[in-house]
């Protein structure tokens, strides 16, 4: 008989797991919970678990901003200078939640011990989101120095920040990839196989969510508000639909 938290080695009439502390007979609860109580050092899964939920928060904010800020831009599609302010105040918001985001992979990774095998892969994404909160920054300014330009330059710039958007977009998807191979290889090493396939089950989904959100962008590009509204919103919902369930 093995310990449904931790997978160590239980005897037959054990009532309680001797490396985890856990009752035998408790509920296993979601993964995440699972993260938190069934290690070695509470406190520092206590901090992991704290770290994945923030970071998974901030993924569906910064879906939503995008979508948002997307469609308010293409309404304002005949106000060069509007849809320039649009843009710079999209990107102090995905500025503001990649800052967060860093800060809740940071400390993920630091809650993380070598032996977990996990580590490696978060430290990846720190790296990830670092390159991908530069790009932020380099769009931003872009904006700020599209402000009051001439009509041709204000179109090479908001085409070179259309560029670094995609990048950046490109980015966040390696990262949550990555951050979803990471958290899964912490499932392996709790020997937690539902974890597992529920990571698994999360990129899948995420997958999905990625396919609409081209979509969107591709309503956008057409200047067709409805479709875009339509699947933008289908994409959220997926998004926040893998988080719960999944994650």
């Amino acid at each position: 008989m093995y310990c449904r938290f931790c997978g160590s080695g239980l005897e037959d009439d054990a009532r309680f797991c001797a490396s985890c502390g856990r009752a035998v007979g408790d509920p296993a609860g979601p993964p995440l919970a699972v993260v938190a109580r069934a290690a070695e050092v509470p406190e520092s899964w206590g901090r992991v678990a704290a770290a994945l939920r923030l970071y998974s928060s901030v993924i569906v904010a910064q879906l939503a901003v995008t979508v948002a800020f997307a469609l308010l831009a293409m309404a304002l599609k005949r106000d060069g200078s509007a849809v320039i302010g649009v843009t710079v105040v999209n990107e102090v918001a995905s500025l503001g939640l990649a800052v967060v985001g860093l800060v809740a992979q940071v400390r993920y990774r630091g809650a993380l011990s070598e032996r977990t095998g996990a580590r490696a892969t978060a430290t990846a994404v720190v790296v990830l989101s670092a390159v991908s909160l530069g790009v932020a920054a380099l769009v931003l300014l872009l904006g700020v120095l599209a402000i009051g330009a001439s009509a041709g330059r204000v179109r090479d710039l908001m085409a070179f920040v259309g560029i670094l958007t995609a990048l950046a977009g490109c980015l966040g998807i390696a990262g949550f990839y990555t951050f979803t191979a990471s958290l899964m290889g912490l499932a392996r090493y709790l020997r937690r196989e539902d974890v597992r396939k529920r990571g698994a089950l999360a990129m899948g989904t995420f997958g999905g969510m990625l396919g609409l959100g081209l979509v969107t962008l591709l309503m956008l590009a057409a200047r067709f508000a409805p479709g875009a509204l339509l699947f933008g919103l289908g994409a959220a919902g997926v998004g926040i639909w893998t988080l719960v369930v999944y994650l």
